[in-house]
């Protein structure tokens, strides 16, 4: 009888165990084709996750590119999603250029390709 009036409210909690980072994956533009010395369209995004692929955010982050080209912030911590971003500027050098995200923790880190190619004449 005093159910009628007093429900019974049932709360369930859900608790999701995030592992150890274990994969560094390049999220944005994997592979583009731009100006050299000029600053990529899309920037790099690297994601963090685990072994079973749950997003870990605080995991320290470092980039580094080849053929003399710039990042924007070398290092930093993945956000609430996650994810990591710099900007990346070509290097001088006509063809193939590389950006690398290591991510604290895993073996393998994320890379980016660029083709920098070599600006036209304007007449």
């Amino acid at each position: 009888m005093l159910a009628e009036y007093f429900p019974i409210l049932l709360f369930i909690g859900v608790a999701i165990a995030v592992g150890v980072p274990a994969i560094c994956t390049a999220l944005s533009a994997p592979a583009q084709s731009y100006f050299v010395g000029a600053q990529l369209p899309i920037a790099p995004v690297v994601q963090v996750a685990d072994a079973s692929g749950n997003p870990i955010s605080g995991v320290a982050v470092s980039v580094s590119a080849s053929g003399g080209g710039i990042v924007g912030t070398a290092s930093g911590v993945t956000g609430a999603t996650a994810t990591f971003s710099t900007s990346w500027t070509l290097g001088s050098t006509v063809g193939s250029q590389t950006l690398t995200a290591s991510c604290a923790g895993v073996s393998a880190p994320a890379t980016f390709s660029a083709a920098a190619r070599a600006r036209g004449l304007t007449l």
